[in-house]
């Protein structure tokens, strides 16, 4: 027998490999969320593009040539983005009444779970609410600019324009 086959059958008899398993699972569990809320706020590496230039609003234009997205496709996906954001945060917002009633009635396992519901429709929207910020602008802004702005909402066309 191989050393590693000995070692897998040692921890399949004594459940030292389930012990391990089960460790590993509730390490998972309770810093899995505060990693991923780390890399979502960390600034993650810019994709490299053909340009030197550092200003957002040329980036765009050479991300829009490399992926060979044209003018009307760019308004295409302002007005896809823009519905995109709205689909998941009207449900997000009924999800928080029925959050609010399971809450009145005591059944707490129903407010965790719309809850939850709830949170990844609202990071849906922000997701494309930031993507439809950035296509209206045509500038590639950082997530804290769009946060930064007074109005989050998305547009269905172009600033200042027609899309």
């Amino acid at each position: 027998m191989r050393k590693e086959n000995i070692k897998n059958t040692i921890g399949f008899l004594t459940g030292a490999s389930d012990i391990v398993a089960i460790i590993g699972s509730l390490k998972r569990t309770a810093f899995g969320p505060f990693e991923r809320f780390g890399n979502a706020v960390r600034p993650g590496q810019v994709p490299s593009l053909p340009t030197d230039s550092t200003d957002p609003r040329e980036r765009f234009k050479v991300a829009a040539r490399t992926h060979a997205v044209t003018e009307p496709e760019i308004g295409r996906r302002t007005r896809m983005t823009a519905w995109l954001f709205w689909l998941p945060a009207t449900a997000g917002f009924a999800f928080i009444g029925l959050a609010l009633a399971n809450a009145c009635n005591h059944d707490f396992n129903g407010t965790v779970t719309t809850g939850c519901a709830m949170s990844m429709c609202f990071m849906l929207a922000l997701k494309h609410g930031f993507a439809n910020y950035q296509f209206r602008n045509r500038a590639l802004l950082s997530f804290r600019e769009y946060l930064n702005e007074a109005n989050l909402l998305p547009k269905f066309k172009k600033e200042g324009g027609r899309s």
